[in-house]
């Protein structure tokens, strides 16, 4: 990969793809690159874009790690809490900390930022003057978003409109981190990528060598309710340690929990429904089990999919898009120390997407390309996402 980011290096902006699978490394070669490219080409700042706010914590104490600096990796998202009096001063009458980070915050004046897609696309599009006071320093700036499949389908035109302002007009360079590159070229606003724009060399042989499990169709031809799924579980524990539950909506989630809480394994329970913190708790919990190879379970809505460095023997995921299946995917054997891992793909009866147009049409999508694989394993380049 070094010779194609030297290649890219060269150009002082421009809008590039890094699709490394799951587990292969992006925050360190996305943070590489924008270094590099930032002191060559005079940019300002390198901001990291996130869905989760799960992530941006796991990946800005990450970051502050391999540089060593605490002070210049400014967070902004909505688990920070700002206890700042706006007339705390220090006794020489000049600004505390706590209240440069405060301006900083507000403005986005740090040399690395880490935010969420939705204060990125408040910077453009949201009302008031309190949000465009950032807009000006995400120019001459690189600018990374990290897990750029989880934008909104409704908001794919207007984030292609905001990304293609920066590069024409603010002379950013910006990266599309993912293992499962969203297309983006299906709406009004076209992003304004070149076709060579990919960073990595050979792909395929990339996903190749990163093939760490298989999808196991378990969709097409039955249907699980929560009594077979807790089953279908337990089973599975007598083949392996740990058992990654990837459910659509947070009742049925909620549901298998309380099934399966009583079964004599470590259980847990992850939806948005939690408070940051408690998630956060969970997480360490799960990983402390996990490291230790001791038998765990975790049942979750889609928020453990996006960026969360974890890794679990088995995992079972409800029917959905690609993207999200691959994603969930990248939870087991992340690390490949198995050859090769199961990942079963189930319908679940009792979930209902009514308020989830996305997932519903994802799934109906998905439920095709299985059929079609089904009936003739040639289809779809003769494999679908064993990665």
């Amino acid at each position: 990969m070094s010779n194609r980011c030297e290649q890219y290096a060269e150009n002082p902006s421009g809008i590039y793809s890094l699709s490394i699978p799951t587990g292969g490394g992006k925050t360190l070669a996305s943070l590489r690159y924008a270094l590099r490219h930032a002191l060559e080409y005079g940019k300002k700042r390198i901001v990291y874009v996130v869905p989760y706010t799960t992530i941006i914590e796991q990946n800005a104490e990450e970051v502050r790690k391999i540089l060593s600096d605490e002070e210049n990796v400014l967070e902004h998202h909505s688990n920070v809490i700002d206890d700042a009096d706006d007339d705390d001063e220090n006794q020489d009458g000049t600004m505390s900390l706590q209240q440069k980070w405060k301006l900083a915050r507000d403005n986005w004046d740090a040399p690395i930022i880490f935010t969420t897609m939705v204060q990125f696309l408040n910077a453009f599009y949201a009302k008031g003057g309190r949000n465009i006071r950032r807009l000006h320093n995400l120019s001459e700036s690189v600018i990374i978003f990290d897990e750029v499949q989880k934008v909104p389908v409704r908001c794919v035109s207007l984030f292609n409109h905001a990304l293609n302002f920066l590069h024409d007009f603010g002379q950013s360079s910006l990266i599309l981190c993912t293992a499962t590159q969203p297309a983006l070229d299906f709406v009004e606003h076209k992003l304004e990528i070149k076709s060579n724009a990919e960073i990595i060399e050979r792909l395929d042989d990339v996903i190749e060598a990163f093939k760490r499990v298989e999808i196991v169709d378990r969709a097409t031809q039955e249907v699980f309710d929560t009594e077979k799924l807790a089953d279908f579980v337990i089973d599975k524990l007598d083949e392996v340690q740990s058992v990654l539950v990837v459910l659509n909506t947070k009742t049925v989630v909620k549901k298998l929990y309380r099934r399966l809480e009583s079964c004599g394994v470590p259980f847990y329970h992850l939806s948005t429904s939690m408070c940051p913190a408690h998630r956060k708790h969970i997480l360490e919990e799960v990983k402390r089990h996990l490291d230790k190879e001791e038998k765990v379970v975790c049942v979750s809505t889609q928020l453990i999919e996006a960026g969360v460095d974890i890794s679990f023997d088995c995992v079972v995921r409800s029917l959905a898009g690609l993207d999200s299946i691959a994603q969930a995917a990248g939870r087991c054997n992340r690390h490949g120390r198995s050859v090769i891992r199961q990942v079963y793909v189930i319908d679940h009866a009792e979930e209902s997407l009514t308020h989830l147009p996305e997932i519903k049409k994802g799934k109906e999508i998905s439920r095709k390309i299985f059929i079609d694989l089904r009936k003739n394993p040639n289809s779809h380049g003769g494999h679908i996402l064993s990665r």
